[in-house]
């Protein structure tokens, strides 16, 4: 089952996402991960769980979301609410 924990972070299993809205963001988010040694995928979230057209988030190990918040906001990237 999903489970909202804020941030904009679903729970699923072992695994979070975050949504960025587009796939640019995304892709900025996984390259800010990246240099920080977190690996994460780009994910593309499905219009019905969403309500909206195509969005794109990033999905990793529920057990990295703490560093995954703290490196994305240290490099000024917002992901919103999906």
């Amino acid at each position: 089952t999903s489970q909202g924990t804020g941030y904009g972070l679903y729970r699923s299993g072992a695994l979070c996402r975050l949504s960025a809205g587009s796939m640019t963001a995304a892709m900025k988010s996984q390259r800010a991960l990246a240099r920080n040694a977190i690996k994460v995928n780009v994910v593309k979230i499905s219009s019905s769980e969403e309500g909206r057209g195509c969005i794109y988030g990033i999905e990793f190990p529920c057990v990295y979301s703490g560093n995954v918040r703290t490196t994305l906001e240290s490099a000024g990237i917002r992901l919103s609410h999906p």
